[in-house]
């Protein structure tokens, strides 16, 4: 199943996926995983986590979650 959802994120917010999901964010991103972990992306990138992994953002972020099988 290709389901094509936007995640909308604004000021500090926590978000949490399950499974290996990806997300593709734009411009300059910053992701923080469990483990003391920081994922920094710049313009379009993919970013795959697997099992549950908590991304922390701040100000306005919009993760588009795209499960490719």
């Amino acid at each position: 199943m290709r389901e094509r959802q936007t995640f909308t994120v604004r000021e500090r917010q926590t978000f949490t996926v399950r499974e290996r999901q990806t997300f593709t964010v734009r411009e300059r991103q910053t992701f923080t995983v469990r483990e003391r972990q920081t994922f920094t992306v710049r313009e379009r990138q993919t970013f795959t986590v697997r099992e549950r992994q908590t991304f922390t953002v701040r100000e306005r972020q919009t993760f588009t979650p795209c499960e490719r099988r």
